[in-house]
């Protein structure tokens, strides 16, 4: 009987063309009067007149709709995300710079200008005796910054993914 209900759910649904259904069909005179009820149902359901709205009425509720569509509120982006984009920003070009000098140096004996080479990778060097020198406390904070460096970039790592997650959030919070 419970085969004889799932054949009549797939008649009642418009699936009478399945193998299954027309195979069950052939062999069971229940389902078959049920099919032929179902059948002439779907004649007069079909035969009643159906109305077809105008362009003009689908045009005017669409206005409606979009007049009274409301827009999503955009989701700001923390304070700390543009500091942190900054930031990264900054670490990138100052790395650049390095990584650019380094292959200035590199390269560089071998054209003939290796003092310059050398003037170039001295900068760094020279850029930070000239900013501790005016200051000691500046020279202070400098060296102990400088002896936390790698927890400063586990930080930086650790921000770094918090904000790829946020921003991946957000973004699912969106769509």
């Amino acid at each position: 009987m419970q085969h004889c209900d799932d054949i009549c759910t797939q008649i009642a649904i418009g699936e009478r063309a399945n193998p299954e259904v027309q195979t069950h069909l052939a062999s069971c005179s229940t389902c078959r009067a049920y099919a032929s009820e179902m059948a002439a149902l779907d004649q007069q359901l079909g035969s009643l007149m159906r109305y077809t709205p105008s362009n003009t009425l689908t045009l005017q509720l669409m206005a409606i709709a979009a007049d009274h569509a409301m827009p999503l509120p955009r989701r700001r982006q923390p304070w700390w995300g543009s500091l942190l984009v900054f930031a990264i920003g900054v670490v990138a070009l100052g790395f650049s710079v390095l990584v650019s000098a380094e292959i200035v140096v590199l390269f560089a004996g071998s054209y003939g200008f290796g003092a310059y080479a050398q003037q170039i990778t001295a900068l760094p060097q020279t850029g930070y005796t000239w900013l501790v020198s005016g200051s000691p406390v500046l020279q202070t904070v400098i060296s102990k910054l400088d002896t936390m460096r790698v927890q400063l970039v586990g930080i930086l790592v650790v921000a770094l993914m918090l904000f790829g997650y946020t921003n991946q959030r957000s973004k699912r919070i969106r769509s």
